[in-house]
């Protein structure tokens, strides 16, 4: 318990050993790691899938190496869920949150807004980000480079 708060807020630790009272009230105190993880939580569905969508777009571009995309895909999918399922129960696919919530009912189903429009906005801004910067260049283009080389 005592770790727990020194990580959140060292102060609470010192007063604790110098045997000081605080002045602060305990919601003044402690930052609660549940309010951090739900604000963020958008944000994080949202930056995951972007990842995975840039993966999966890099993978199967036709200038990438054939038959590695499978591979790819699947250590990206595995590293965004190791990494998202612990803080937020990360998804990635909106209809895998959407049987759980119509089952569990409530808070799952106030929650599932957050499923559904964080990776939709980050599958668009990794296929905009894609286009802009892993386009082809133009074929004009792309022949004045081979004739300079």
């Amino acid at each position: 318990m005592l770790a727990g708060r020194w990580l959140v807020n060292g102060e609470a630790l010192q007063n604790l050993v110098a045997d000081r009272p605080s002045v602060k009230s305990q919601s003044q105190r402690f930052i609660s790691v549940v309010d951090v993880v739900q604000r963020s939580s958008p944000v994080r569905h949202l930056v995951l899938t972007f990842m995975f969508l840039i993966i999966i777009l890099g993978a199967t571009d036709t200038r990438a190496p054939k038959g590695f995309a499978p591979i790819a895909i699947g250590l990206g999918l595995t590293l965004i869920h190791l990494i998202g399922i612990p803080v937020t129960n990360l998804s990635v696919n909106p209809a895998r949150s959407t049987g759980p919530a119509v089952f569990v009912g409530g808070w799952a189903l106030a929650q599932l807004w957050m499923f559904w429009v964080a990776p939709i906005v980050g599958a668009a801004l990794a296929g905009l980000v894609y286009k802009a910067f892993a386009t082809e260049p133009e074929p004009m283009v792309r022949d004045q480079m081979a004739k300079s080389n």
